[in-house]
């Protein structure tokens, strides 16, 4: 396993497996020997076409009024089989799962040869705020980790690497209670010569089963919260509670200094900022645009256009939508 000075990385045993490529199973379609009747085809056509689409609720609605008309035991069947796929959505949208990385103990040999190293633990909890315990087993699991770090000059570079697991049990979730799953554990410390070193999380979990009260549902379209953490050096840390690259904007602050704004922005108020940032830059000189390429490059945690049009253009498709007037008809 490769180990950067900056940050290590440790997959939990009990995460690691075999990697693998699933699926995620398409809406039910009727099997050629099931008949389906005449003045319900229309019906389940549209229940169909609703599913691929994710209109989970028109789907639903459909599959009601298909139910209202009673029919027989081969199109019940059918319909039984949409049901289950509308209820393993409906719970695993209920669900709450995110990556959190909570600080923990470093050995002491480790504190001794890096004083400034931050240790966590990277682990998924799930929420499940149901009145029925839920069992859970997810299909194969990749986990992505991009590592970026900051010169002192202010050169960003980003790498990433990707993790194949499969979790070796179930996952037991009671009714209105939470689980953690242990995924990995890692430390963060910037070198001498670095402004700071972050290292952002996202899981993608696919397609698998879910049991509720007895029965077992497909379950799919898991989503998971990311989790991102970030050492930085001792003086951006302390600036961190008055960072403000958006007041720095309005100033003659240089490239850098609005970097360094930004890295000391504690990362509840990344997306706040970057907000505000892109509404101050919108529309911008190019050499406003260019001052605050790193920036926003960093707030965004992704590489964007050095191009000041290029760029304009990823900030004006930011801007939130604007409410459509209320139409109003003649009388």
């Amino acid at each position: 396993m490769r180990i950067a000075p900056a940050c290590a990385l440790l997959l939990l045993a009990s995460c690691q497996g075999a990697g693998g490529r699933t699926f995620e199973p398409e809406a039910p379609s009727a099997p050629r020997t099931t008949r389906v009747e005449p003045r319900l085809e229309a019906g389940i056509d549209s229940l169909r076409q609703s599913l691929e689409a994710g209109e989970d609720e028109q789907a639903r609605a459909i599959l009601s009024r298909l139910w209202a008309l009673g029919p027989d035991e081969s199109s019940a069947e059918l319909l039984r089989s949409f049901d289950r796929v509308l209820g393993g959505r409906e719970a695993v949208q209920a669900l709450d799962l995110r990556l959190v990385a909570e600080p923990r103990e470093l050995p002491a040999e480790l504190r001794s040869r890096m004083p400034a190293a931050v240790g966590y633990a990277l682990q998924l909890q799930v929420r499940n705020p149901l009145t029925s315990p839920l069992r859970l087993v997810p299909g194969p699991a990749t986990l992505a980790s991009v590592r970026e770090e900051v010169s002192a000059g202010g050169a960003i570079v980003r790498s990433q690497e990707l993790r194949p697991f499969q979790l070796n049990s179930a996952l037991e979730i009671p009714a209105e209670g939470e689980l953690s799953v242990p995924m990995a554990e890692f430390f963060l410390a910037p070198r001498d010569n670095e402004l700071a070193v972050r290292l952002a999380f996202t899981l993608e979990l696919r397609a698998g089963t879910l049991l509720r009260d007895g029965e077992e549902l497909p379950a799919m379209r898991w989503n998971v919260v990311s989790s991102r953490t970030c050492a930085a050096t001792q003086r951006l840390r302390e600036a961190g509670p008055q960072a403000d690259p958006h007041a720095l904007l309005r100033g003659d602050a240089d490239a850098l200094a609005l970097l360094e704004a930004a890295i000391a922005v504690p990362e509840e108020r990344v997306a706040q900022t970057l907000a505000s940032l892109c509404a101050a830059l919108d529309p911008a000189t190019s050499v406003d645009l260019t001052r605050c390429h790193k920036a926003l490059s960093w707030l965004a945690g992704e590489a964007l256009p050095e191009d000041p049009s290029r760029l304009q253009q990823w900030i004006s498709a930011r801007r939130p939508a604007r409410p459509r007037p209320d139409l109003k008809l003649p009388r």
